[in-house]
């Protein structure tokens, strides 16, 4: 409620004038500048929606995620996530004439995304947003600017459609270049073989023409991205996951019970919930760091598990990338692994940063580098795009779909799921719910419910 420090100073005026207003001995005409102050004061107050706030700041915090029960915290001990979310909540109460948002969606659940998405279509202020949500960005945005090469590139669509646009620049450059190119090999080869001839001339007014040509620059796709390519494992037997009954709660609370699925040799699982829900602890029971209270997990034959953490934790020393995939990786030879980490975006200085420095995408993308090297054919991923571009989230997108093996996937990047996923497991409120499809089906399914 203190957001917006204005109208905290009208409703303090207005308190002290009501407080003023109502001592005993008030007299006649102290009352009545008292009543002409407050006028134009509540006035303020009201088209400022002082009267409202409340019931906003309520709805707000609600939308991203903040229960009633949850509201009394004290700031100072929220978790960063959290804290992240009230300063969002805070931007939401001000409704101002331009929102500047840099990844509003971290830390966000389905619904927290889903509410951001419908505040912002209902608002009537201009965004600047960053984000590498490519499905908030379709439903949020009309225009895409795009940084490369040192240039903003504007395109009047949201992202899939700019991506488009985009192709089809690059095409009409190369088309372009090609062109000049070839315009300019027939004039030096003109010059070339008449500079000293009887039609010298010729080629010296072609040449002082090719001198003031403006060159075109050669068209650069300079999107850098992983390239991944996940080895063949083992195959696993057919049925690699069976399991049933299993429940779990946590301080009283249900979080899943009586949950039974199967999963076969190949296919891709969305795990799906609010924050809290226990997608998590879902995907921690199945490898066995946490036991179910009832039920039974049993992996099918030939099975190696491969586990990728939302928070991997990684030894902050001086060790270097490359020095540390050289501890992990004794196979390959010094310029194979650097190969290797070149396809991970680690090239040149930075397979020589230490550990220590590395940032949340670098750490993740060392983090794949090694299930990459690991040869798993079952692989559990715990929030996989958090802190990855898009580029390196297609370029992900696209070496998983190809790749032979098993997944499990907690995210709420719902592009993300709606290319990946065969079947989705819905985790809220205690219940659990599994429908075919990527995310968009699951999401029908459970607006129906």
């Amino acid at each position: 409620l203190q957001s917006d420090p204005e109208l905290s100073r009208l409703h303090h005026e207005i308190d002290q004038i009501h407080h003023d207003l109502e001592k005993p001995d008030l007299s006649p005409k102290e009352t009545d500048r008292l009543l002409t102050r407050l006028t134009p004061l509540e006035t303020q107050f009201e088209t400022r929606g002082g009267y409202t706030i409340e019931h906003r700041a309520e709805q707000i915090l609600e939308g991203l995620g903040f229960a009633e029960a949850a509201r009394g915290a004290k700031v100072e001990t929220l978790s960063g996530g959290e804290k992240t979310r009230v300063a969002l909540s805070q931007l939401l109460l001000l409704e101002p004439d331009l929102w500047l948002l840099d990844e509003p969606t971290n830390h966000l659940d389905i619904d927290g995304i889903l509410y951001l998405e419908s505040f912002l279509n209902n608002s009537s202020a201009a965004a600047i947003i960053t984000s590498n949500d490519r499905r908030f960005l379709d439903q949020v945005t009309q225009a895409t600017w795009e940084i490369e090469g040192g240039r903003i590139w504007t395109y009047p669509a949201p992202y899939s459609r700019a991506r488009e646009l985009r192709a089809e620049r690059l095409k009409s450059a190369w088309k372009q270049f090609e062109k000049q190119k070839d315009h300019i090999d027939q004039q030096e080869s003109f010059i070339r073989r008449y500079g000293a001839g009887q039609r010298a001339r010729q080629a010296q007014g072609r040449l002082k023409r090719l001198e003031r040509l403006e060159r075109l620059d050669r068209p650069q796709d300079q999107i850098r991205a992983m390239s991944l390519k996940f080895p063949l494992a083992e195959r696993s037997g057919l049925k690699t996951l069976t399991v049933r009954d299993i429940s779990r709660g946590f301080e009283g609370r249900t979080l899943f019970q009586n949950l039974s699925f199967e999963v076969d040799r190949g296919e891709t699982i969305g795990i799906v919930g609010p924050n809290g829900s226990g997608k998590t602890t879902l995907l921690r029971t199945l490898t066995g760091e946490g036991t179910s209270e009832t039920g039974e997990v049993f992996w099918g034959s030939r099975v190696h598990r491969g586990l990728l953490n939302q928070q991997d934790d990684f030894p902050a020393d001086e060790r270097t990338v490359f020095q540390y995939m050289r501890e992990f990786e004794r196979k390959r030879n010094d310029q194979e692994l650097r190969n290797l980490l070149g396809a991970m975006l680690f090239t040149g200085e930075t397979t020589e940063k230490s550990l220590s420095f590395l940032s949340g995408g670098e750490r993740k993308r060392l983090r794949f580098t090694e299930l990459l090297l690991e040869g798993k054919n079952v692989l559990l991923l715990d929030e996989p795009t958090n802190h990855l571009d898009i580029p390196s989230r297609e370029v992900l997108e696209l070496a998983l779909s190809v790749w032979e093996g098993t997944m499990m996937i907690v995210s709420h990047d719902r592009y993300f799921l709606d290319l990946m996923a065969d079947r989705i497991v819905w985790i809220e409120d205690g219940e659990v719910h599994l429908t075919d499809g990527g995310y968009e089906e699951a999401a029908r399914a459970r607006l129906q419910r």
